[in-house]
């Protein structure tokens, strides 16, 4: 039973957010068929390669305090990627406890792929109990433009007289970068009440994490994977999940609120100075379901309602906002993203 119980603990998704304000996609985990075998070996190792597809739709800005923005398109962008994942889980019990008997520390990397950018990654957490996990990690990413799509590109500050015009930085001689530390909780309440149809998940995690463009000063703003006026600066990610698992193909359902930004204002300068909220809480509110057509491959499927600031003047670009004047909140239907994941 105390075995049966650590198994289903360990079961649980993951979650993670796959960017900020350009390409979020939750991360679905092993599948858990697998997670018995896990747990008998002193040293695992995992691979998988995960294939990410959003398509957004056209929501025009509207002026104004809060409000919800309709969709007024069927297109606005399409963004793809693939990453590659490697991760190594050793045995580590702190005691014969069937709580501490269990934990374990997981050290992972991976390289991911889109059309503008390259970027390897690499973490390493520790479970020291099934429902608890604490992590640290770094990614350095290598960018490049095409035409008039900007993996990199970068906004001087206004005394340059741009005006909102976002200039093309280097590959390789400018890079993204970033670093965190996170700590998740995580239930299955199969593992109070053993059954097929128990597995209520609940997760909840908040992760400090500073991101950064080198060669960029502080207070002027950046381009990465084509999401614009982001700034270097500490910030922070939160997020709350309530999921059920089935013993059916259709394997999860559920639904995930998060939140994130910047913890000071002054990251943005100049720009924080006029009227823009650069501490700005960007939040999604995310149903999902999960598919497992083997237990090698599963497709995960989200839709994304979110915000962004609204301001007091009519806009066309978000180029536009660090000079304007903001108002509110505005929420609209974003995208709907896929994600494919194969386990080898």
């Amino acid at each position: 039973m105390k075995r049966k119980l650590i198994i289903m603990l360990f079961s649980i998704i993951p979650f993670m957010v796959f960017s900020q304000e350009n390409t979020e996609v939750l991360e679905s985990g092993a599948v858990q068929e697998k997670s018995e075998s896990h747990e008998l070996k002193k040293i695992d190792w995992n691979f998988d390669l995960t294939t990410d597809l959003a398509y957004y739709f056209k929501s025009e800005y509207k002026s104004g305090g809060h409000h919800f923005a309709q969709m007024t398109g069927p297109f606005s962008a399409v963004e793809v990627r693939t990453t590659f994942n490697a991760n190594c889980r050793i045995a580590a019990p702190l005691g014969d406890h069937f709580l501490l008997s269990g934990a374990n520390v997981v050290v992972a990397g991976g390289v991911e792929l889109s059309p503008l950018t390259l970027m390897p990654m690499l973490s390493v957490s520790w479970s020291p109990v099934p429902f608890l996990t604490f992590s640290t990690g770094a990614s350095f990413g290598i960018g490049w433009n095409i035409a008039d799509l900007k993996g990199i590109a970068y906004l001087e500050d206004e005394e340059s007289g741009l005006s909102g015009e976002y200039e093309d930085l280097t590959t390789l001689k400018n890079n993204y970068y970033n670093f965190w530390g996170k700590g998740t909780f995580q239930f299955d309440t199969g593992a109070l009440i053993p059954g097929d149809w128990t597995h209520v998940l609940l997760v909840a995690s908040y992760q400090v994490i500073y991101k950064g463009m080198t060669g960029v000063d502080d207070g002027n703003l950046w381009i990465w994977q084509t999401g614009t006026n982001y700034a270097n600066g500490l910030q922070f990610f939160a997020s709350a999940l309530v999921g059920y698992q089935m013993p059916l193909p259709l394997r999860r359902v559920g639904i995930m609120i998060d939140a994130s930004g910047h913890y000071k204002n002054e990251d943005y300068g100049a720009y924080s100075r006029k009227d823009y909220d650069g501490k700005f809480v960007f939040m999604n509110i995310t149903p999902f379901v999960q598919i497992d057509f083997s237990k090698s491959d599963s497709l995960m499927v989200l839709g994304y309602f979110s915000n962004r600031q609204s301001f007091d003047q009519e806009h066309d670009s978000s180029d536009e906002e660090p000079y304007l004047s903001s108002k509110g909140h505005e929420w609209f239907f974003r995208r709907v993203a896929f994600r494919w994941q194969h386990f080898f």
